[in-house]
């Protein structure tokens, strides 16, 4: 038998309890949990890395390992308040949209080829990612696809003014286009990645399967959100 998990917004993005409970307080959350409101949550199943991996929130190259590496080097990380933590995170990735270079990925989405170059790939489950970047606004963990979001060069400036709104307090939509994918093959020309919030650096650029395991997860939400 499978038990609901419940997920209260301790951490500092809470991107999955923004997803799964919108801004509602953990107070409210609790309260919810007596109504057994069950959500299933998929679940992202990497091959093709040293070790077998999976994913609940997002995976991908290009902007965001290299800011998870940037946070680290600089100890931003070790900003205690999560408000000052996000803003540096998101002032930090301004300055690197502006100047990271794009990658060329041979990618491939339910069999249909999407090869080219791109500043970013990010394979989304939930809606946010990062210091609360709404990547995928209308994701839904439990739906069975995943939500595919690429950047290429064209959309280089779009983007950074997007993230100088956020640095800014305005909070603007997130307006690019987004694939539904169920699996996808990617081979990108570097060795950074993310996995939900860790970051890794690969000993040499390697092609990588993800499969979706639809609603391996259930977690306890408000009945509104579901």
């Amino acid at each position: 038998k499978n038990f609901p998990l419940g997920l209260l917004p301790f951490g500092t993005a809470n991107n999955i309890s923004k997803t799964l409970a919108g801004g509602e307080s953990p107070e409210q959350i609790i309260q919810g949990w007596h109504d057994e409101n069950i959500k299933k949550f998929d679940v992202g199943v990497i091959a093709g890395l040293e070790e077998p991996a999976f994913f609940l929130e997002s995976f991908g190259y290009g902007l965001f390992p290299k800011l998870m590496r940037a946070m680290e080097k600089q100890g931003r990380n070790d900003i205690e308040d999560s408000k000052e933590k996000l803003q540096a995170a998101l002032e930090i990735l301004y300055e690197m949209v502006l100047s990271a270079p794009i990658k060329k990925c041979r990618l491939q989405i339910d069999d249909i080829d999407y090869s080219g170059e791109f500043l970013l790939i990010e394979v989304m489950n939930i809606r946010s990612i990062g210091p609360n970047l709404n990547l995928a606004s209308e994701a839904d963990p439990g739906d069975g696809e995943f939500d595919v979001v690429l950047i290429t060069e064209k959309q280089r400036k779009h983007l950074a003014e997007y993230i100088r709104q956020k640095v800014g307090g305005v909070e603007v939509p997130f307006d690019f286009p987004l694939l539904r994918a169920k699996s996808l093959k990617i081979f990108w020309d570097g060795k950074h990645i993310h996995v939900d919030d860790e970051y890794y650096k690969l000993d040499e650029p390697v092609e990588v399967a993800i499969q979706l395991r639809e609603g391996l997860l259930e977690f306890l939400v408000p009945r509104q959100s579901n």
